[in-house]
């Protein structure tokens, strides 16, 4: 097994924020991390009011798609294991796409 690309997307089951349970969704690798680990950045179908979302459409992706357009969530980031999320991948996020994604990451700590 290697490593996920940046860019990436899985689907996973993203944790809720209190940890008694989850949801299965798709989030895309924004960075691989240490001990074989990647950190993930959750995606939704609904855009939230107030809340910082990225859509991503048919046209944002390198390769695969999403079945509709979704919302990937700068503030929803989690690590898991490159065995765990390399199981189902969907497709592969462009260069330009990915950018966005870093800038609006690194926004959340200015």
């Amino acid at each position: 097994m290697g490593s996920l690309t940046i860019g990436t997307i899985v689907l996973i089951n993203f944790p809720f924020a209190d940890l008694k349970g989850y949801k299965k969704r798709p989030a895309v690798v924004v960075a691989n991390a240490s001990l074989k680990t990647v950190i993930l950045c959750q995606i939704t179908s609904r855009q939230l009011p107030d809340v910082p979302g990225i859509a991503i459409a048919k046209k944002d992706f390198r390769s695969g798609e999403l079945p509709i357009t979704s919302y990937v969530r700068p503030d929803k980031l989690f690590t898991v294991d490159v065995s765990i999320a390399e199981q189902n991948r969907l497709g592969v996020l462009t260069d330009h796409t990915v950018d966005e994604i870093k800038n609006a990451i690194s926004n959340l700590f200015k």
